[in-house]
């Protein structure tokens, strides 16, 4: 997925979480990654699903990799039962707080 794509993904989640009344200081993305996996088999795949609360790919396909945010218990699982995988955005909190420090950029030029 292009890397605009994964930043609009971290505005997304900075804006919901200001619309759900979480202060924009509030670190809530502390420890999450986002990973593509790859399932090899139905097991794994059917695991994957078990596991993990937030699939970040439209579209999931068994015989094809998908991205899903993930913590590291989470993580570890998957590590667990050999899902191959590979980091997509390694610090989600720090890419939220990046746009989050240009979104504000952006409105201060706007404030008159």
């Amino acid at each position: 997925m292009p890397r605009h794509t994964h930043r609009f993904a971290a505005v997304t989640a900075c804006s919901l979480s200001l619309l759900a009344g979480i202060a924009p200081a509030q670190s809530i993305y502390d420890g999450q990654v986002v990973l593509e996996v790859a399932p090899e088999n139905l097991r794994q795949f059917r695991a994957v699903m078990a596991i993990v609360d937030d699939v970040w790919t439209h579209t999931v396909v068994m015989d094809r990799p998908f991205e899903v945010r993930v913590g590291p218990e989470e993580r570890e699982a998957l590590q667990e039962l050999g899902v191959p995988m590979r980091d997509v955005i390694d610090d989600l909190q720090a890419l939220v707080d990046q746009e989050r420090a240009a979104i504000d950029a952006i409105s201060a030029m706007d404030d008159p």
